[in-house]
């Protein structure tokens, strides 16, 4: 029930009033349309019932009631299904916790120890399954946990394995001044090839260095003293010799003579046949003999020539032998003018044309005039 807007009385069943009969307007709710209004009381607003008759009229006289700022509502209570069913996630997720950190306690490395092994299932390989695997269509076990500290049971993790380290242990080998090892010379023992000689150490080893520098040092170098071996050099009483072999035939002494210096040569173990002249021109193949054509050209085969038609065929090549005390070193294994000048000779001797140039035809000349006398 409301009150009477004209004297304040109490309506009749809402509709009008008990003492004057006026009609009385049903309350209106304020309702605030403005979306954007501010935050604060608002201005009341004073809703007056529309006048009916003419002896109506509003009361101006009334006090308007002070606003009241809304009261915040209290947060709705959760239902007590709610209240249990988060409850029991909390505990729920409290108990896993407590597991996981439990099995994480029982299966990490402890003191050194593996972690757990998985164990393949069988693969079905002929043969039946081998150490820690199942037979073929059998669930796959896992591989037990052992516990801290356990070594050596079956069930048990298997030990880490330390990787082998290997210790390379690099040493310097110095060369030997000597050239190689010293070795005397038995007679008749085939072939050497005579690589140098000096009359004292100091010189000697200075030629192993200068020979070692020019790569002209064989691979299986020696030295002896010709007072303690066979009788086939001029000088058998203080010579150093450095030499390679002894070999079986010429042919097996050419490779060792191809790697020494031009003025290199071989000769026999028999003091008998010392004098005999012997060069690899004879097993060699004339074709495959590198040609010689110009003054000054340099190599071993230079030195074999010089040698063939100097010391072979008596063919005058000039002054090629070392001069050491005159600071001569020599012009074994270079074409010198005098050595062109000898081969022309000796083409025209043997119906060749006089070149003064080596090739394969005047090689072969010179096999055939030189080698059937050795």
């Amino acid at each position: 029930m409301a009150d009477c807007a004209q004297c304040g009385a109490r309506d009749q069943a809402g509709r009008f009033c008990v003492n004057c009969g006026t009609p009385v307007a049903a309350p209106t709710r304020r309702v605030n349309l403005v979306k954007s209004a501010g935050v604060g009381p608002a201005e009341p607003t004073v809703l007056a019932a529309p006048g009916i008759g003419s002896n109506w009229a509003p009361a101006a006289s009334y006090p308007v009631p002070a606003p009241t700022a809304p009261q915040p509502l209290p947060p709705p209570e959760p239902p007590r299904r709610v209240r249990g069913a988060a409850a029991l996630v909390v505990l729920a997720v409290a108990v896993l916790l407590v597991a996981g950190v439990g099995v994480w306690f029982m299966i990490r490395p402890v003191g050194g120890e593996g972690g757990p092994v998985a164990v393949p299932a069988s693969t079905g390989v002929t043969g039946g399954p081998g150490p820690g695997t199942e037979s073929a269509g059998a669930p796959t076990k896992p591989a037990p946990i052992a516990p801290p500290g356990s070594k050596g049971d079956p069930g048990s993790s298997p030990p880490m394995t330390t990787a082998a380290t290997t210790t390379v242990v690099t040493t310097t080998v110095s060369l030997d001044p000597m050239g190689g090892p010293r070795a005397d010379i038995a007679c008749s023992s085939g072939y050497i090839v005579q690589v140098a000689s000096e009359l004292d150490q100091p010189a000697f080893t200075a030629r192993v260095a200068a020979l070692r520098a020019a790569g002209t040092l064989p691979a299986d170098a020696k030295w002896t003293e010709t007072s303690s071996s066979c009788e086939i050099f001029t000088n058998q009483r203080n010579v150093l010799v450095l030499f390679a072999g002894p070999y079986v035939s010429v042919a097996d002494a050419c490779p060792a003579r191809l790697s020494s210096p031009a003025d290199a040569f071989i000769k026999t173990t028999d003091p008998a046949t010392v004098g005999t002249f012997l060069s690899c021109l004879c097993p060699a193949a004339a074709t495959a003999l590198p040609a010689i054509t110009t003054i000054g050209q340099q190599g071993v085969w230079v030195g074999e020539l010089q040698r063939v038609l100097g010391a072979g065929l008596d063919y005058d090549v000039g002054n090629i032998n070392a001069d050491p005390g005159a600071g001569d070193p020599g012009r074994w294994g270079i074409y010198t003018s005098e050595t062109a000048a000898a081969v022309g000779r000796f083409q025209a001797d043997h119906g060749l044309p006089a070149t003064g140039q080596v090739d394969a035809g005047t090689w072969s000349s010179l096999q055939n005039a030189r080698c059937g006398h050795e």
